[in-house]
């Protein structure tokens, strides 16, 4: 089936995400402590970070650390995100394309 780690910091999706991850379970957190609770009973497949705050990368590290397989999209704002967009697998800034969405998503599954 495969799971999709949700982190959602001041943005959300949540209409699409039965779209976009359909046949996926959805596991939502919000801190760092839930992040590691649900590492140490499974392993989600893909991580979806949703944020405005560059200080995020901590969550990012974090998965990295938790996790060697799991990959990693961002979507946040354009400012001050070189860092972040450096050590995820995918990142867009809002507004974006969807179909770019759904094809790197595509994409980032089959690996």
């Amino acid at each position: 089936m495969g799971e999709v780690l949700i982190v959602e910091h001041g943005l959300s999706m949540r209409k699409l995400y039965p779209i976009i991850f359909k046949g996926k379970k959805l596991i939502f957190a919000n801190t760092p402590e839930d992040i590691i609770k649900i590492y140490r009973e499974k392993e989600p497949s893909l991580a979806l970070i949703l944020s405005t705050n560059p200080n995020d990368v901590d969550i990012v590290n974090l998965i990295k650390i938790l996790s060697k397989k799991t990959k990693i999209i961002w979507i946040g704002g354009e400012d001050k995100f070189d860092e972040i967009k450096e050590r995820v697998d995918a990142s867009f800034s809002p507004p974006f394309g969807f179909d770019d969405f759904i094809l790197k998503y595509q994409e980032l599954i089959k690996v």
